[in-house]
């Protein structure tokens, strides 16, 4: 299951489906859909500040450095090696890496109306399904993290996702964690399978758009094997 978000973030999906709904008798379906796409490349100017730190060594993003632009990978997440996530090799221990993609994931949330006002507003949240995670390079104690991510797929209630690891900006990669995740009601006592909110396919729809083109990664979709056939 999906943690609870450590940090509270800017939700400006839900200010987005509110304005296309308000203006939707007006305007034709194709200028209503730019508008969406446009809104997850460029943020309005209300939307620049900055996301708040997490406690402890969570990382944040400017909004305006974690922006789409066409094309490439969504900006999520950066942080630095902590020393109590070094091992006994004397480097990045292999699950503190999948800590660091599942804060990456929580700020995917926050981008697609899961942030942690419509959690509670609204009871749907997103569980994970799988997670794969490939390991390519060790990292060190004070050691900068740059985490991005793509949309695969996606269908009514259901996302795979791809999350590269870099050291910084533009180091080498790191790491990789695909991931399946479905969207969960928790309005009643039991939780359930859901289709997305009218919010959140909007904005998945929007970065799928505006990801198109981009070539699968080599590795998506592979299992654990010695030998790939």
């Amino acid at each position: 299951m999906r943690r609870r978000a450590r940090t509270r973030r800017l939700n400006s999906i839900d200010k987005l489906a509110e304005g296309c709904e308000n203006r939707a008798p007006e305007r034709p379906i194709a200028a209503r859909e730019a508008q969406r796409d446009e809104f997850l490349a460029e943020p309005p100017a209300q939307a620049q500040k900055y996301w708040p730190e997490a406690e402890g060594r969570a990382g944040g993003l400017r909004l305006g450095e974690g922006v789409m632009n066409r094309g490439e990978p969504l900006p999520l997440y950066e942080t630095e090696v902590a020393a109590d996530w070094v091992d006994y090799n004397g480097h990045m221990n292999d699950a503190a890496y999948a800590l660091v993609f599942s804060r990456a994931l929580d700020a995917l949330m926050d981008r697609i109306g899961l942030d942690a006002a419509a959690r509670k507003a609204h009871r749907r949240t997103l569980y994970t399904l799988q997670v794969m995670l490939h390991y390519f390079q060790e990292t060190s104690q004070g050691e900068a993290l740059f985490v991005r991510g793509r949309l695969l797929e996606h269908d009514d209630k259901r996302m795979r996702v791809w999350l590269e690891m870099k050291a910084g900006r533009e180091g080498a990669n790191l790491a990789a964690s695909e991931q399946l995740l479905i969207s969960v009601d928790q309005s009643e006592a039991r939780a359930r399978a859901a289709p997305w909110r009218a919010e959140t396919k909007a904005a998945l729809d929007a970065l799928a758009n505006a990801q198109r083109g981009l070539e699968v990664p080599p590795l998506a979709g592979h299992g654990v094997a010695l030998k790939w056939k």
